[in-house]
């Protein structure tokens, strides 16, 4: 079969392609496809059929395929096509025979003028196609090598109920591979299971699917919304089949009597408040009936043997805005969908987490709101989203398709569901169970049962399992948690949970579970940032430091430039500082300097008491503020000269500190001091062999940056550059991007200087240096977009004769760095009148123009050097 499907699809394509048609997607084993007119379509659907009727097939019976062609309007969305058509076509291409062409009544008005050579077109009769709401005449193409169709054949089998099936006024919107993966099952599995949550569809989907299936003696619909008690059910199936109880057997009995001689598909839809009465009726039906197919929809599998599950889950992105953009112009026709609307449609899909019912409530209400008013007011989604049309009662608002699934929990379900409200982006075993005042093993326990009912999500990661709610699920279950008045206490937990990780993120460092620490700061900084957020609102900075403590490095040297904005230390007086809150000032004051705040900086440092002037953060800042902001060497080597580091985090910020002095002496003609030089060679050198013996990768790739600094300032730019290659590798692989932005400039050095000798390397120091500025950009690094401009960047635009640009960009690059020490060009070039242009064009500049003013002018040296 395998051999067979790579045959078929190979021919499909060729006679589509020889058509001049356009495959825009593959349903299962199916394709669809776009034409530029109906003839050019029959030529493709007849030359497949004679395609595949030519073929020798491997498989015993060979391969037939049915074929339909539909006409009409549909819109184009990132290479796929969405619209009713599309599901027209669908519903049509399941009442076609093997072997033939059916084509809709659209499509053969567009033939009527002109078949193609060796075809002809037959009138079928009128059929009825689901949610279309009318008849339609239906035609097939006539030839040597198509099927003969009867007229009984497209209206359906005899004996189908499929008139007994619940009325839907619109078309299905996405959902068409679901539809093809069901009705497979259906084929091979005697139980279907739909589970998911409430409000994705699951009895749309059921009802689709019943619609297009082809068993001889139809469908058979049963609703048990009605069904309040076990009991009850055996009764509403038998009414539904239109049985009666025989003397003697019981309903369940009769039902299997009833349906025995079948073969026919039976829809048990909504099981889940009666799914223990569902799972034996079920049982008993496919033990006495061979030749019925179940198909069952519920928030949980019925848990039966050779059961298969088909997992409803939330609409792709692009299906979701086309199932928006269809019911809000159903609701106000005028609705026109430019880029700013568009903008605002997919953000409310991506908010209600792809939720059918969330998606259609949200886009009802476009009857009298614009689609960014809506998203606006999501975050009150409950009152928002009411008001369906019509349908069972839990569908009418979006509170109350989530509060039946939530109804059906019991108390430690609904407990632990509650309580992964205060998580943000998910969670791990271990703070589930903190959370949830459980062990890891009762907590896996309830989580399984929260999962099979379709209200936990589980997500693998690298880290282990991920356990989340949905948006708009876990919205509900945080107003449980204040109707209950239990949201402060629990988020008092995850606090504690915060304050552990973090305490454990501190010791991970310069260990060999660095690494492992870095990955999980980087999964949880949601949960972070919430944890903080909390204690923040409840004037606990205290608390919030010890947080931000912990994190502080890893922060760092991920460039996490919000962690600045968390929370203003400065704001506890004097007397209550700890060092958790000196760490945390020493950390944003830092994080200011990259964001290219240096005012803020100074600001910070300035409101540290003089006890606290040591931790290591603190002096790392001050040492900075020395030498980029004040221009202060003296008192930058002033400040370290009294450090005595006693652990390896505070001798890594001495290291990184002692280099920035070094550097700043040989950018300030002081590199002749060959005692300081050693020295600090001597210190990067220990410390690296330290680190990667210890295998803690990120201060390795710290350290070998330090180190590539160093080297370079002495002379050696050889093996300066080996040295921040390999820095770069390390910090790229984990995405430590401030050491990789860090490495990359003193790569540029390294290579500039090389290239003063071997003019064949100018090259690759431009396209570094444009590398190190482009993702220093991406990063929002403003201290090394600084550095390179007023240093290489200035220095190269100089010597290649760019003066005007060179001048513009160094003197940008000074406005964030006042201290810099960088060696100016000579600037007599430019006249008194044309540098004050210059200096007042510099203020008007941000960030991202002055970058791209610089990458422009390197792109010039590039392509004159060619």
């Amino acid at each position: 079969m395998a051999a067979d499907l790579v045959s078929h699809d190979e021919l499909v394509n060729a006679a589509i392609a020889v058509a001049g048609g356009r495959v825009f997607k593959h349903t299962g084993d199916g394709v669809m496809a776009t034409f530029e007119g109906a003839v050019a379509s029959a030529v493709a659907g007849a030359e497949i059929q004679r395609a595949i009727g030519a073929q020798v097939w491997r498989v015993p019976d060979g391969i037939r395929v049915r074929v339909a062609l539909h006409s009409g309007s549909v819109h184009e969305r990132d290479g796929d096509l969405f619209g009713p058509p599309v599901n027209r076509l669908a519903r049509l291409l399941s009442r076609c025979s093997p072997g033939a062409v059916l084509v809709s009544e659209a499509t053969a008005a567009l033939l009527a003028d002109g078949m193609p050579a060796g075809l002809g077109l037959r009138e079928l009769g009128r059929i009825e196609l689901r949610d279309v709401g009318h008849s339609e005449a239906v035609h097939c193409l006539v030839g040597e090598h198509l099927a003969a169709v009867e007229s009984q054949d497209v209206v359906g089998p005899a004996g189908a109920r499929v008139g007994s099936l619940p009325p839907i006024d619109d078309d299905l919107v996405g959902r068409t591979g679901e539809i093809a993966a069901v009705l497979d099952a259906i084929g091979t599995h005697p139980v279907v299971s739909i589970v998911g949550v409430g409000g994705m569809g699951k009895t749309r989907l059921a009802l689709e699917t019943a619609t297009a299936s082809d068993l001889p003696d139809g469908t058979w619909w049963c609703d048990l919304t009605a069904a309040t008690s076990p009991d009850a059910v055996p009764a509403a199936v038998l009414a539904a089949i239109g049985g009666r109880q025989s003397p003697g057997r019981s309903a369940a009995e009769s039902i299997v009597d009833h349906l025995v001689a079948h073969r026919a598909l039976v829809v048990f839809d909504n099981c889940e408040h009666v799914i223990d009465a569902a799972r034996s009726l079920v049982g008993a039906i496919r033990a006495g009936c061979k030749d019925v197919r179940v198909l069952a929809t519920s928030r949980e599998v019925l848990g039966l043997r050779g059961e298969h599950v088909v997992s409803l889950s939330s609409l792709p992105a692009d299906d979701a805005t086309a199932l928006f953009c269809t019911r809000a112009s159903e609701a106000r026709q005028e609705l026109r969908f430019d880029d700013p609307t568009l903008a605002a449609i997919n953000e409310i899909c991506e908010r209600l987490d792809g939720i059918p019912l969330a998606i259609e409530l949200a886009a009802a209400r476009c009857r009298s709101m614009a689609p960014a008013e809506i998203a606006a007011r999501l975050d009150d989604r409950f009152r928002l989203l009411r008001g369906g049309r019509g349908g069972v009662e839990r569908h009418r608002t979006l509170l109350a398709a989530v509060e039946w699934s939530y109804l059906l929990l019991d108390d430690d379900e609904r407990g632990l569901f509650d309580r992964m409200a205060v998580f943000a982006g998910g969670a791990l075993i271990d703070a589930v169970a903190s959370v949830g005042m459980l062990d890891e093993y009762d907590a896996i326990e309830i989580l399984d049962r929260l999962i099979a009912r379709s209200m936990v999500v589980a997500v693998d990661t690298p880290l282990g399992t991920r356990y989340r709610q949905l948006e708009t699920l876990r919205q509900y279950a945080e107003d449980r948690l204040l109707e209950a008045n239990r949201a402060d206490e629990t988020r008092d937990r995850h606090l504690d949970w915060a304050r552990t990780l973090g305490a454990w993120l501190r010791n991970a460092i310069a260990t060999g579970a660095e690494v492992a620490a870095f990955r999980r700061y980087i999964a949880e900084i949601d949960n972070l940032r919430a944890a903080v957020s909390h204690v923040v609102a409840t004037d606990r900075i205290q608390e919030a430091c010890e947080v931000i403590g912990g994190i502080g490095l890893h922060a760092f040297l991920r460039g996490t430039l919000e962690v600045a904005d968390w929370l203003d230390a400065t704001r506890i007086p004097a007397e209550q500082w700890t060092d958790a809150v000196a760490s945390t000032a020493g950390l944003s004051a830092s994080l200011a300097l990259v964001a290219g705040n240096a005012s803020r900086m100074s600001e910070l440092l300035a409101e540290v008491p003089h006890d606290y002037q040591h931790n290591h953060w603190v002096l790392f800042a001050a040492t900075c503020e020395s030498l980029w902001v004040a221009g202060d060497l003296e008192l930058g080597e002033a400040r370290l000269a009294t450090v005595v580091p006693v652990d390896n985090l505070e001798e890594f910020f001495l290291l990184v500190s002692q280099s920035q002095v070094f550097q700043t002496r040989i950018h300030g003609d002081r590199a002749a001091d060959v005692d300081y030089a050693q020295a600090a060679l001597t210190h990067c050198e220990r410390f690296v062999a330290q680190e990667r013996d210890l295998d803690a990768k990120l201060s390795l790739a710290s350290a070998l940056m330090t180190y590539g600094y160093c080297l370079e300032g002495s002379g050696d730019a050889g093996r300066a550059l080996a040295v921040q290659s390999e820095a770069i590798e390390l910090a790229e692989e984990e995405g430590a991007w401030l050491v990789v932005d860090g490495a990359r400039s003193g790569l540029v050095v390294s290579i500039a200087k090389l290239a003063a000798t071997d003019p064949d390397k100018l090259r690759d120091a431009v396209a570094t240096l444009r590398a190190t500025i482009e993702t220093a950009l991406r990063h929002r690094n403003h201290l090394i977009v600084a550095t390179v401009l007023i240093g290489a960047v200035e220095q190269l635009l100089w010597s290649a004769g760019e003066h005007r640009t060179a001048a513009l960009v160094g003197k940008f690059g000074r406005l964030l760095l006042p201290g810099a020490t960088f060696a100016r060009p000579v600037d007599d070039v430019l006249d008194a009148d044309t540098i004050a242009e210059i200096e007042a064009e510099a203020a008007q500049l941000d960030i991202d123009t002055a970058g791209a003013i610089a990458l422009a002018a390197l792109d010039q040296i590039l392509a004159a050097s060619t």
